[in-house]
């Protein structure tokens, strides 16, 4: 996704901070811990977005809402309408949704099933090599070839 020009965005729920289950300091360390591991695999992530509130605080940056997905667009320049939103539970597809971008559920048997609550994903795929993948191939089928 790198080489392709995708900017890679981390967006994640962390209600353990408002429930005082994890310090701040620390969901930092593991971010960076998680960024240091995709960067070993080649893989760069551009920047990271958490909503520390509690599940019931009302807040617009806890998925399903798209605050960080907002924020995250308007820091980096982002066309959300041409984005995607990768993530293993159907609050993320949401939040992919409220945002304009196209979504991929990551569905395995560690998983979550398909909440009918929400709108079916767009994709489904195993893990995030599989959504990477397939995310490139739909990319390319879209992009014209230009020539001279």
């Amino acid at each position: 996704l790198n080489q392709a020009g995708f900017l890679v965005i981390l967006a994640t729920n962390q209600s353990g901070v408002a429930r005082g289950l994890v310090q701040e300091s620390n969901l930092k360390k593991i971010n960076e811990i998680i960024i240091k591991d995709f960067k070993s695999h080649g893989a760069t992530i551009h920047d990271v977005y958490y909503c520390p509130h509690p599940v019931d605080g009302g807040c617009s940056c806890r998925k399903p809402n798209a605050g960080m997905l907002e924020q995250a667009a308007k820091k980096h320049d982002i066309d959300l309408k041409k984005s995607w939103m990768v993530g293993d539970r159907m609050t993320d597809v949401e939040c992919g949704r409220r945002a304009s971008c196209r979504s991929v559920l990551l569905q395995n048997n560690e998983t979550p099933p398909i909440d009918p609550a929400f709108d079916p994903p767009e994709h489904v795929t195993e893990n995030i090599l599989t959504a990477a993948q397939l995310i490139l191939k739909i990319f390319k089928e879209e992009t014209p070839v230009r020539t001279f």
